[in-house]
């Protein structure tokens, strides 16, 4: 590999990178890495050659692809794209904001710059943490016209030597009850090395968040076959929600969770 970087340093950073990531991708093991959430090898090894030659070559950005009839009626506001850790998720945000689209992304711990400032963006996502404002925050977002892009993946039994990753209704709760459009994303990584974004609007005669997770678990395992254990499960952290009424205004009692959202 660093053979490769020291020959080919001089030529534009998307060829160089493309280059090593024939090299890289041609390896033996295309298992899922045993990390906590089953990412594929594939897309770990992604994320850390796009960081790297990152760091070497100030100029690289990732290429990202998506449907372009597909962003547009994202940009219909107002948007919830619900997707599950796979180290590509901000590839979603960047295909939106190559046209013009500003997002926003819940995520548990700040967004790291350095992963963030991979993709160049030209407007960078507003992060809004995992805390009791979260759907304050998030209903606001949309109505400043932003699209909301949350991981809906979780950890289950983490102190067992077995944990589950499962997928909560939060999020598709939160869609039905601010009336926002649904939409399923997964960036999964190209042969040739460019994240292909990947869209699908949620069907729209879906009668509750539990139907709209099925359909999103049946979305994922036709993109990744590799998720098939996948279940729906209630997040039950230190910010569970009692009641059963969710509340959105910052003129009510303060949300205090967002179970699952991650």
């Amino acid at each position: 590999m660093a053979c490769h970087l020291l020959r080919n340093y001089r030529k534009p950073p998307q060829d160089v990178f493309r280059g090593a990531w024939e090299i890289i991708d041609a390896a033996p093991s295309k298992r899922l890495i045993r990390d906590r959430y089953g990412v594929p090898l594939r897309h770990v090894r992604h994320f850390r050659l796009r960081h790297a030659i990152k760091q070497i070559f100030p100029r690289y950005s990732p290429i990202v692809i998506a449907d372009p009839q597909m962003l547009e009626l994202i940009r219909q506001a107002p948007s919830v794209v619900v997707s599950i850790h796979a180290r590509t998720e901000f590839a979603l945000c960047a295909a939106l904001d190559r046209v013009g689209q500003e997002c926003a992304i819940i995520t548990a711990d700040p967004v790291k710059p350095a992963e963030i400032q991979n993709y160049d963006f030209s407007i960078l996502p507003q992060n809004i943490l995992l805390e009791r404002d979260v759907f304050i925050q998030a209903r606001a977002a949309l109505k400043s016209g932003r699209v909301l892009i949350c991981d809906a993946d979780f950890i289950a039994d983490k102190d067992l030597p077995t944990t589950r990753v499962c997928i909560s209704t939060s999020l598709f709760e939160f869609a039905h009850r601010v009336k926002a459009n649904l939409f399923f994303g997964y960036a999964e990584v190209s042969p040739d090395g460019a994240m292909n974004c990947i869209f699908k609007a949620a069907s729209p005669h879906s009668t509750s968040p539990q139907e709209d997770a099925q359909q999103f678990i049946e979305f994922l395992r036709d993109k990744q076959s590799e998720l098939s254990n996948l279940t729906i499960e209630d997040w039950t952290g230190p910010f569970e929600i009692k009641s059963t009424k969710m509340k959105f205004d910052k003129s009510e009692e303060d949300v205090r969770t967002a179970p699952g959202i991650a």
